[in-house]
């Protein structure tokens, strides 16, 4: 792969940006001289994936992704819970073969952030059920992570419905907002996922 993609892009180029940002604690960032972040991390380890080259120091890398891990289980950075890091981090770990499924106080806050009438909070303990079409995103494809599937499929694919806007893409709030690629991209895979969890039914 990484020679047919040489036809057409500097890979050894993309692979020198990537080994670049990795820091001393093993993560990456995308910008030299800055803190690393699962997200950045998952990224990538995604890339260099995709050329077919083996990360450096992936046993730092884990003990970066598991370094961020809080209390509760979650994933953040300075000891903020937050679900996109959760899932950037478990997919990281995973691709690097870390087994996740011993990680039960993870699975345990991600079930925390699932609401009954579809989606998932940003915090099992928040006050705000303002729910975000990422945040759907992140705790369905952090539970497949697990191979575990929602419990409230029917009200999540009911409330994904809501977030389209009349030109045919998605917002990221159910109340107002513009369509983006980004939040379509969200909506569109979190529905695929739960729609295939359904059909295994």
């Amino acid at each position: 792969m990484q020679e047919m993609m040489s036809k057409w892009i500097n890979v050894k180029g993309v692979i020198r940006y990537i080994m670049d940002r990795q820091n001393s604690d093993g993560g990456y960032t995308f910008c030299q001289g800055t803190d690393s972040s699962a997200e950045d991390t998952y990224y990538a380890i995604e890339v260099l994936k995709a050329v077919n080259v083996e990360p450096k120091f992936k046993e730092r890398t884990i003990q970066f992704l598991k370094g961020l891990q809080n209390s509760d289980g979650s994933f953040g950075g300075r000891g903020y819970s937050k679900l996109a890091s959760t899932w950037h981090a478990l997919a990281t770990l995973k691709l690097l073969g870390y087994n996740v499924f011993h990680l039960h106080e993870t699975l345990k806050w991600i079930r925390g952030c699932e609401a009954s009438n579809g989606g998932f909070v940003r915090n099992p303990n928040s006050l705000d059920n303002y729910i975000l079409i990422d945040s759907i995103y992140h705790g369905v494809k952090s539970l497949e992570i697990f191979n575990e599937t929602c419990k409230y499929p029917f009200q999540t694919v009911s409330l994904i419905s809501k977030f389209q806007n009349r030109n045919g893409g998605f917002r990221k709030s159910i109340f107002l907002g513009i369509s983006t690629f980004e939040n379509t991209y969200y909506a569109v895979f979190s529905l695929q996922t739960i729609l295939k969890w359904m059909n295994k039914k």
